[in-house]
């Protein structure tokens, strides 16, 4: 059995939502999207090289970036990351974990506001799960650290 998870790109109004068949976990997903998105600068035109993951020429090459990678992790493989309707939510889908990811234009952002947040949901209200409920919106790295830290105590409660 899978844990499935929903991925919610948000860019200029608009929605772009995947589903993954299975590893939607924040420990796999999660960290897999986060190591992905954290070196990479959102800037608007390129001049000389500029590499894939680490440059974006506006924030819609990054979403189309991330879309590209997260299918490449699939290898040759056919399914586990789909197209999903862009009005799929947590509670209608049969998924355990919602990513939400915000891509913003650096023209449009606060001095300390991050270009790109992730956020991430699940559907246990619980102690269930070891990764919470709810993990705010969050600059890629800090949502790496918060997966981090949150993966100790996950390690530390099955030593208990």
């Amino acid at each position: 059995m899978g844990t499935r998870a929903l991925i919610r790109i948000n860019f200029n109004g608009t929605s772009w939502n995947l589903y993954k068949h299975y590893d939607g976990y924040p420990g796999g997903l999660g960290k897999e999207i986060a190591q992905f998105l954290e070196p990479m600068e959102i800037v608007n035109g390129i001049s000389g090289e500029a590499e894939f993951g680490k440059t974006a020429n506006g924030a819609g090459d990054g979403v189309l970036q991330l879309i590209c990678h997260l299918k490449s992790l699939e290898g040759n493989q056919v399914g586990n990351l789909y197209a999903e309707s862009s009005t799929a939510t947590l509670e209608d889908s049969w998924c355990e974990y919602e990513y939400v990811i915000n891509f913003k234009s650096n023209y449009n952002l606060m001095p300390e506001e991050p270009p790109i947040t992730i956020s991430c949901r699940s559907v246990y209200k619980d102690a269930f799960d070891p990764y919470g409920s709810y993990i705010e919106p969050l600059a890629p790295g800090e949502f790496l650290t918060t997966i981090k830290e949150l993966e100790k105590i996950k390690l530390n409660k099955k030593r208990i």
